[in-house]
């Protein structure tokens, strides 16, 4: 009898603390704890850490954790935190074969200090929500009971194809989608990709797209004898800046702007007419790309969408690309507004979009046009909505 007792007290104290839980999500008090990897202050960094602050910008109670990289520091702002690895960060520079990642989701490696900090984070979070799938092996136990999102910034399988780690990767990709309450696509052949490779739930796959609406001002280089290129450190941005190297060797009357986080090893051997800028804030980024006469895209490899690209259509620069490079756009008709070569023909249409000023302030003007298009179509996406009817549907379960 006592048991018995006993047992309908916790389930009347459960079932208060759900209806509070529920109280709080209608007042807009969701806890939001994001796993992230690399470096993510500045936030500007890269591509990547831009997605992390903004895709749940509405969002009130958020922190981001993140872990490794080129990080010497332990460094945090009033919701971003972001710790240093250095043993695991000096045994992915040894070994290659872009195995940071590895080496995080296999957690041997991993620093102590950030597990502690994300195990009593993730407690009082009513959602996790991972960047990327490597750290759901480390807190697979600690998500128990929590709302879950796979923020996927990538399809990671498809860029490790030809990688020693692709079963691995592939394997834990799996794991996460299966165990995830939703899954955050950021082009819709990515979210094709999750049905086909994963067998996915439709109804647990949501496009959210890379999307960039801060514009302070257009494009205005059609004088300009420069030409620029956004990226970080990541293995596609990598080849496209030695292929760019390469361009620039060719046409030295051209200047090569490349802007991002490339540490000194990347910069080594380039022609005095590529220059690095390191990372740029906002301001000083519209500066150069409104000041160059065209962007250049010339990555091979990659999934989900550049965020690069969606910069330069929002500000109206004329855009050479490889096809890789326009990934996720192809639904807009973009082939009149980019022009599309191979790396190995990006010299021959770096000249003849130069001495073609008549057609860059065509295609300024139609890739503005562009620019509004996508925010007619992709600007409208409610993360908090979505965010608050699964973590509802969590908690009237347990009711």
């Amino acid at each position: 009898m006592v048991n018995r007792n006993q047992n309908l007290k916790i389930d009347s104290e459960n079932r208060n603390l759900t209806y509070n839980n529920l109280v709080r999500i209608d007042q807009n008090e969701i806890k939001i704890l994001q796993l992230a990897h690399g470096k993510i202050i500045p936030e500007y960094t890269s591509a990547y850490s831009m997605r992390c602050y903004s895709i749940f910008k509405d969002i009130k109670y958020r922190k981001i954790f993140s872990v490794a990289g080129t990080v010497f520091k332990d460094r945090h702002t009033d919701f971003a935190f972001q710790f240093r690895s250095i043993i695991l960060t000096g045994l992915s520079m040894l070994k290659g074969n872009r195995s940071l990642e590895i080496f995080i989701a296999r957690s041997k490696f991993l620093r102590k200090k950030f597990i502690k900090y994300s195990k009593k984070e993730i407690a009082k979070s009513d959602v996790v929500v991972f960047e990327g799938p490597w750290h759901f092996r480390t807190f697979k136990e600690d998500i128990k009971g929590k709302v879950v999102i796979y923020d996927a910034h990538n399809v990671e399988s498809k860029l490790r194809k030809k990688n020693m780690f692709y079963d691995e990767v592939k394997k834990l990709e799996m794991d996460i989608s299966a165990a995830s309450d939703a899954i955050f696509c950021v082009t819709e052949s990515d979210l094709n990709d999750f049905i086909e490779i994963y067998s996915t739930p439709r109804q647990k796959l949501f496009l959210a797209p890379h999307f960039q609406i801060n514009v302070g001002k257009t494009w205005n280089g059609p004088g300009s004898d420069s030409v620029v290129f956004i990226g970080s450190v990541y293995s596609p941005n990598i080849d496209a800046v030695n292929s760019i190297k390469r361009m620039a060797i060719k046409i030295p009357e051209i200047k090569f702007y490349i802007l991002g986080n490339f540490p000194f090893p990347y910069r080594r051997d380039s022609p005095q007419n590529v220059i690095f800028t390191g990372i740029v804030n906002d301001k000083e980024k519209e500066d150069l790309i409104c000041n160059s006469f065209a962007a250049l895209n010339p990555v091979t490899e990659g999934s989900g969408r550049n965020l690069k690209m969606i910069d330069y259509i929002a500000h109206g620069i004329p855009i050479i690309s490889t096809k890789v490079g326009c990934r996720g756009l192809s639904e807009y008709n973009i082939e009149d507004i980019i022009d599309v070569y191979e790396p190995d023909g990006f010299v021959e249409a770096i000249l003849n979009l130069k001495k073609d000023k008549k057609r860059m302030m065509e295609e300024s003007k139609a890739l503005i046009k562009l620019y509004s298009n996508l925010k007619i179509k992709e600007g409208s996406l409610n993360i908090k909505e979505i965010v608050k009817n699964l973590l509802t549907k969590k908690l009237e379960v347990k009711l």
